[in-house]
């Protein structure tokens, strides 16, 4: 059986169809185990609505965050395999069937795929591929910013995470959690892939967790290379490298962090409506420090200003 870990905290705008196209899957031999996280909308309400005897429903008392909802959830989990839907995804019918099939297939202990990108009518924005199989995977987790995976599209052994654990605290509230489980993963050498296709669509939009959080917590601008430097720090066995020692060395780059949050800010601005991405593209422009990245960012930022977001990722594949 597979263990489905859907947290949800005000997502009652899109929880349904993330929950149906769970109980859509041809892949029947599931659980799916959904925590409000302390919501103030009808998210529960949602969840509630549902009647089907393979929903495990609970409800925090306090708002936790994804990563100590997540860890809750895996301790409730009843089956051999585990895998995870944020509650503003969906997957594609297939997904489980296809997942467990690649895994046994090729003797995998983890598996992923494809992902798609889609902003709110559904339409797909762009495929996000990744390398397939393990050798080319543990190529890419070494020498790439972030590992070659869709965090939420993965299926997982739970012997796997009885060895490894989920999500390490330290990243709470600032992202990069999933980055340093795969990471951790690997160091066991543990044998992974991913279909070659897209089998999970994530949703982009303005008022996702990951993309406020370093609003509140500058770290969170500089999560992924934490979780890449600790994983650098452990395949070295530099183990007097923790993570608040990383934390402080990026902490401490106050001029760099002040202007990475201003290409944070336009870049998910970009995602909403077009007075507020205008807004945000003035004030770029006008305090970002000049670059080759800074060129390449306003013709995006304008373009997408201009044509939307959807037209704009069509001028993007062009010159791919």
């Amino acid at each position: 059986m597979i263990s489905i870990l859907m947290p949800a905290y005000n997502a009652s705008k899109y929880i349904d169809k993330s929950i149906e196209s769970i109980l859509a899957q041809s892949y029947t031999d599931f659980e799916l185990l959904i925590c409000d996280d302390c919501s103030t909308d009808d998210t529960w309400a949602k969840i509630s609505s549902f009647n089907d005897h393979r929903i495990k429903r609970y409800k925090n008392t306090e708002n936790l965050g994804y990563l100590k909802t997540s860890n809750f959830l895996i301790s409730k989990a009843q089956g051999m395999y585990i895998s995870f839907q944020d509650a503003d995804d969906y997957s594609s019918p297939e997904r489980f069937l296809r997942l467990m099939e690649h895994l046994k297939k090729y003797d995998l202990d983890l598996v992923g795929s494809y992902c798609t990108t889609f902003v709110e009518n559904h339409k797909p924005l762009s495929t996000i591929k990744y390398s397939i199989e393990n050798n080319d995977i543990y190529n890419d987790i070494l020498n790439k910013p972030t590992p070659p995976f869709c965090g939420s599209a993965i299926l997982v052994k739970i012997n796997i995470i009885e060895e490894c654990g989920l999500y390490d605290p330290n990243f709470d509230r600032i992202g990069g959690e999933d980055f340093d489980w795969i990471y951790r993963i690997s160091l066991k050498k543990f044998k992974m892939g991913n279909v070659p296709e897209s089998l999970y669509s994530y949703r982009q939009h303005s008022e996702g967790v990951s993309k406020v959080n370093f609003q509140k917590n500058l770290l969170a601008l500089h999560s992924a290379d934490i979780a890449k430097d600790l994983y650098l720090a452990r395949l070295n066995s530099n183990f007097d490298y923790n993570f608040d020692y990383f934390s402080s060395k990026y902490l401490s780059q106050g001029g760099t962090i002040s202007d990475q949050l201003l290409y944070q800010n336009l870049h998910i601005s970009l995602y909403g409506n077009r007075n507020k991405a205008t807004k945000e593209l003035l004030n770029f422009l006008l305090k970002s420090k000049n670059s080759k990245r800074k060129v390449k960012t306003l013709a995006i930022a304008f373009t997408t200003v201009i044509f939307g977001y959807e037209r704009t990722e069509t001028l993007k594949g062009w010159f791919r």
